[in-house]
């Protein structure tokens, strides 16, 4: 079924694949005409050729571009879509290998009243927080790129392009209409609990945890509470703005009674995401047990463990 939320979806891999240039343009069935685009690393344009143009430029002399999204998120009510996603993108320079990763948010609005069941993509925000690559010990600089800081904000450092407290789904969608399967919904309960980590978004702690929460996670060591894992995930997230967690969903199971639900998430490590056989590669894994509380599925208990592991992915419809 082509429900809104594969539209919206779709349009982020329709955005991926023009960006990468896998396509020759945003389609118009999906990008408004007079979109927006903004960009901490190029800047933004104004009108979906602009924008086109612009992302097709951004790796103009690369090889072997290569940009994966995850940790999506669709949110909807009767007039606003908004999607949020992680990418993860390697490419060569030059000859030099480059890796690069942050954070995509698109917001969607019905044009017209005879869009009843379909949204355009208004608005598209790029936010780089890291990249990695060097030449005779210099970091490279990609043409015309302006370079994360990878570092705590200092006077005179430009704007963000995303500000998650205004931007992200869950603060300008706070009440979805979109139906999720159970799976999803578990899924996603992890999801905010990286983007509210990765963005310094204290806030979306409160809607991922139950307030029994716990989690082990080295080196911070076992977690009791909601209050607990809070305030000692926001002290150790600060030193190291450029940390992401792009997780792929690799088992989830959701109990008969259809309270209560665990979930194996593989983290991917940017620059080793595949094995020499080309398999799906992951750096570590979480194993969470989640809670159905009034209606949403939150992350009751969270543990991780560190060590390489290969594993199929993308078989649960999260």
């Amino acid at each position: 079924m082509n429900t809104l939320r594969d539209q919206l979806l779709a349009a982020l891999e329709a955005l991926r694949r023009t960006w990468a240039n896998e396509s020759a343009a945003l389609p118009s069935a999906a990008f408004s005409e007079d979109m927006r685009y903004f960009s901490s690393h190029r800047g933004g344009a104004a009108g979906r050729q602009a924008a086109t143009t612009l992302l097709r430029e951004d790796f103009a002399g690369w090889e072997q571009v290569d940009i994966v999204v995850t940790n999506p998120v669709a949110q909807a009510d009767d007039r606003l879509g908004v999607v949020a996603a992680y990418l993860l993108g390697a490419g060569r320079h030059a000859g030099n290998p480059i890796g690069f990763g942050g954070m995509i948010v698109m917001e969607c609005a019905r044009e017209d009243d005879s869009m009843r069941d379909s949204m355009r993509v208004t608005t598209v925000r790029i936010q780089l927080n890291w990249l990695s690559g060097e030449r005779d010990g210099e970091r490279i600089a990609p043409a015309g790129w302006t370079l994360p800081a990878g570092r705590h904000w200092q006077p005179g450092d430009p704007e963000a392009a995303i500000v998650s407290e205004i931007d992200a789904p869950w603060h300008r969608v706070p009440a979805s209409m979109l139906a999720l399967t159970d799976e999803q919904a578990v899924a996603e309960a992890w999801y905010t609990y990286a983007w509210g980590l990765d963005m310094a978004d204290n806030a979306l702690f409160g809607v991922c945890f139950t307030e029994d929460a716990s989690a082990l996670l080295p080196p911070m060591g076992d977690l009791q509470g909601r209050r607990s894992l809070a305030g000692t995930l926001k002290a150790f997230r600060m030193p190291w703005p450029s940390i992401q967690h792009y997780g792929v969903p690799l088992d989830i199971q959701v109990d008969r009674a259809g309270d209560t639900a665990s979930l194996v998430i593989g983290r991917l490590i940017p620059g080793q995401t595949r094995t020499a056989e080309g398999l799906p590669l992951f750096g570590a894994h979480y194993q969470i047990r989640a809670a159905r509380v009034d209606g949403c599925w939150r992350i009751r208990r969270m543990e991780y463990y560190p060590g390489w592991v290969s594993a199929a992915s993308g078989t649960t419809g999260a």
